[in-house]
C-alpha cells in the first residue's frame, strides 16, 4: 500500500510518500523517490498503472484556495522516481475531490467530477469526464526506449508458489535477469547468457541459489541488457 500527501487541516499539507508492505514485516517504510516531487497537496485523485508499475496523481489543493491541475507519475523500481507529465491537448480545469481510475484496456488515466473554480471564484461541482491517453503524445517525460519497458509486470503478484516473468529485447546481446532483496542483496540469477532478439519467459519459485525458500517480503527482479537496467517489484507471501 502506498500513501502520499494529505493535510492536518490546520497548518500543513504534505508531500512525503510511505509504503506499507502487506506481506512480510508489517511496518511502514518512508520512501525517498528521486526527482522533484509534486507540491504538497490533499484531495488529489490517484490511480495505479499496472503496465508501467507506477502511481498516477492529478489535481488536489493546498491549505489555501489553490487547486492543482498538474499530473505526476511515481514510478517504482530499483530506484523510485517522480516524473512530471505534461499531456498534450486541451487541459481540463484544476480541481480537487474528484475520482480517478486507470483503464488498462485503452491505456488511459480517467478522472471524473470534483470541485472546480466557477464564476466569481465560487467553487462549483464539475460533472465532466477527462482522460490522459497514452496513445497520444506526452510532452514532458523523456523518450522511452523499448528496453525501458522490456520487463513486463510479474504475474501473479503478490506471488505464493511461483511467479512468471516475461521480457523482450529489440536486439541480440547478453541478458542478465536476477532476483534481489530490497537491500540490494543477490538472491538468485534466473538468466545470464546471450539471447537473440525477441520475447523470453522465466519462472521464479521463491527460492535462492541453494534452493532454499526465501522469507516473505518485497523483492526486485532486475534485468540488465545492452547497457540498460530495468526492475520490477515482486511481493512474496507465505
Amino acid at each position: 500500500m502506498i500513501v502520499s500527501g494529505g493535510t492536518n487541516f490546520t497548518t500543513s499539507t504534505f508531500s512525503d510518500t510511505w509504503a506499507l508492505p502487506l506481506a512480510g514485516p508489517f511496518q511502514w517504510q518512508l520512501l525517498a523517490p528521486n526527482g522533484p516531487a509534486p507540491a504538497p497537496r490533499y484531495l488529489a485523485a490517484w490511480a495505479y498503472d499496472p503496465g508501467r508499475d507506477r502511481m498516477l496523481v492529478h489535481g488536489g489543493r493546498d491549505l489555501g484556495s489553490n487547486r492543482f491541475g498538474d499530473v505526476w507519475a511515481l514510478e517504482f523500481g530499483a530506484t523510485d522516481q517522480w516524473v512530471h507529465l505534461l499531456p498534450a491537448g486541451m487541459t481540463p480545469p484544476a480541481r480537487r475531490d474528484h475520482c480517478a481510475a486507470f483503464d488498462p484496456v485503452n491505456d488511459r488515466f480517467v478522472f471524473y467530477g470534483g470541485s472546480v473554480t466557477g464564476p466569481g471564484g465560487v467553487a462549483v461541482q464539475a460533472d465532466d469526464v477527462s482522460s490522459i491517453d497514452w496513445n497520444a503524445d506526452l510532452t514532458s517525460a523523456p523518450p522511452v526506449s523499448p528496453l525501458d519497458v522490456a520487463l513486463s509486470p510479474p504475474f501473479p503478484n503478490p506471488m505464493r508458489d511461483a511467479v512468471t516473468i516475461r521480457y523482450f529485447t529489440t536486439d541480440p546481446g547478453p541478458v542478465r535477469i536476477a532476483i534481489h532483496d530490497v537491500a540490494g542483496r543477490h538472491v538468485r540469477t534466473l538468466e545470464d547468457e546471450p539471447r537473440e532478439a525477441g520475447v523470453g519467459v522465466l519462472r521464479w519459485d521463491g527460492r535462492d541459489e541453494r534452493g532454499t525458500r526465501v522469507a516473505p517480503g518485497v523483492y526486485l527482479v532486475q534485468m540488465r541488457s545492452l547497457g540498460r537496467v530495468t526492475s520490477r517489484r515482486i511481493v512474496l507471501t507465505e
